[in-house]
């Protein structure tokens, strides 16, 4: 399952970098700010679902549960996280080539990388959940 999910991961992130490359997708600061807000959303939702893990012990069930409504939530999420991916390569795209702001371009750096162990996280979530 780790093959496929890495697998799954290489071939989106090859698609994304052929795209940004080729002018397929342009990233605008509006997109930016809408996708970031997004991830923020997903990011309460975790939270959400850690408090009510850890103060009255009851799971968020669409999150965990094997269920069509479990299914679309993560495929949700992996669109989010597929579009964070853009966004940070787009970022590191826009500072390599403008070649200012060296502290904006790690940001970039370290956001897709945190956006990979996501989409990971969030691939083998799935595939978890269909396979059962």
């Amino acid at each position: 399952m780790t093959e496929q999910a890495v697998a799954i991961i290489v071939i989106v992130v090859a698609t994304i970098v052929k795209a940004c490359r080729r002018n397929w997708i342009t990233i605008t600061d509006g997109v930016r700010i809408r996708v970031y807000m997004l991830v923020k959303g997903v990011l309460a939702l975790y939270l959400l679902d850690l408090f009510l893990l850890i103060v009255f012990d009851i799971p968020f069930p669409a999150l965990h549960e094997d269920s069509l409504a479990g299914t679309v939530i993560s495929l949700f999420i992996i669109f989010i996280v597929v579009l964070n991916l853009v966004c940070e390569y787009s970022g590191i795209s826009l500072v390599i080539s403008t070649e200012n702001n060296e502290q904006r371009g790690l940001d970039y750096v370290l956001g897709f990388g945190v956006s990979l162990l996501w989409f990971f996280v969030e691939i083998t979530g799935i595939m978890l959940k269909i396979s059962h």
